[in-house]
Order: C-alpha cells, then sequence, then structure tokens
C-alpha cells in the first residue's frame, strides 16, 4: 500500500468520525431541547389545570370536576390520560364518599368517577427503643436469596451508638 492510499484512507476515517460525532452532538442538543420544550410545556398546563381546579367552590361536584378535565383533554392534543384524586377532610362531608378518583382519557366519551373506601388512619407515634435494629436496603436484588424469588433479602444492624449484648 502506497503512502498516498494510506493518507486517503485516513482523511476518509477522520471524516467519517468527524460526521458520526457531528450527528451524535446534534441528536443529542435536538432530543435535550425537544425534552426542555415539552417539560416546560407539561408544567404551564398543569398549572393552568391547576388554577382552574382551585376556582371551584369546596361543595363543587365530582361531575364539575370531570367536565373540566374533560375540556382540558379535548383542548390539548398532547394529553393522553389525567387522573385527580380528591380527598375530603372527614367520612362525614359531603358526598358521602371521604374520597374519589376521576380519570379522563382520550377517546372516551365520559369520565370514569370512582369512590374510595375510607380508610380509618392510626395516628403515626414514633418510639426509641435501646436496642433498636433497623433495616439496611441492599442496592440490588440478590436473585433468590430472599423470602420469595427476586425480593431483596434484608440484613439487620444495630444502630449506631445502641449498645448491643455481646459487648
Amino acid at each position: 500500500m502506497t503512502i498516498r492510499a494510506k493518507v486517503w484512507i485516513l482523511v476518509a476515517a477522520s471524516a467519517a468520525v468527524t460526521a458520526g460525532a457531528t450527528l451524535w452532538v446534534r441528536i443529542y442538543a435536538m432530543r435535550s431541547e425537544l425534552t426542555r420544550q415539552a417539560q416546560s410545556s407539561a408544567d404551564e398546563i398543569a398549572d393552568d389545570i391547576k388554577q382552574s381546579l382551585e376556582r371551584f367552590e369546596p361543595e363543587a361536584e365530582e361531575r364539575d370536576y370531570a367536565i373540566a378535565l374533560s375540556n382540558y383533554i379535548n383542548r390539548h392534543p398532547r394529553i393522553q390520560r389525567l387522573q385527580l384524586v380528591v380527598e375530603h377532610d372527614a367520612p362525614s362531608s359531603l358526598p358521602s364518599s371521604p374520597s374519589v378518583r376521576i380519570g379522563v382519557q382520550r377517546g372516551e366519551a365520559t369520565a370514569e368517577i370512582t369512590r374510595l373506601s375510607y380508610l380509618p388512619r392510626q395516628p403515626i407515634v414514633y418510639a426509641r427503643k435501646a436496642n433498636r435494629r433497623r433495616r439496611v436496603h441492599p442496592p440490588a436484588l440478590r436473585g433468590s436469596q430472599g423470602p420469595v424469588a427476586g425480593q431483596p433479602a434484608y440484613a439487620l444492624e444495630p444502630e449506631p451508638g445502641s449498645r448491643t449484648s455481646s459487648g
């Protein structure tokens, strides 16, 4: 192979590498710009929906919320599905169910309104014991070593500063 052929191969390889790198940079830049624009558009739409829903009175019916969500689905072609969960303060407040899930999908004629059952919540009480042990979550699953295949096996370690029976 002559020196002239080697130079042409080197020039062709460097041109190919430069073209490939340029293409990758353009694709990366375009993808990041499109992602940024989509995120800002989604934030604006979400803020608009939030402000629209805040205008409703506390006594508004679930059907009013569903109509508002349906209007947003029809107005914005990028939205495929909206879901709103409304939790009422007390189980005795109107409506009879303490919480409602309203789901609207593009292409469906009506919104799905699901009344969720009331689950009384126990107050969370924190207590500290002298020999309390804490769970350490491993960073990855350990295969079939856990109680069920694919579940992590937990390791118990004493808390820092607590005394153990061995020392």
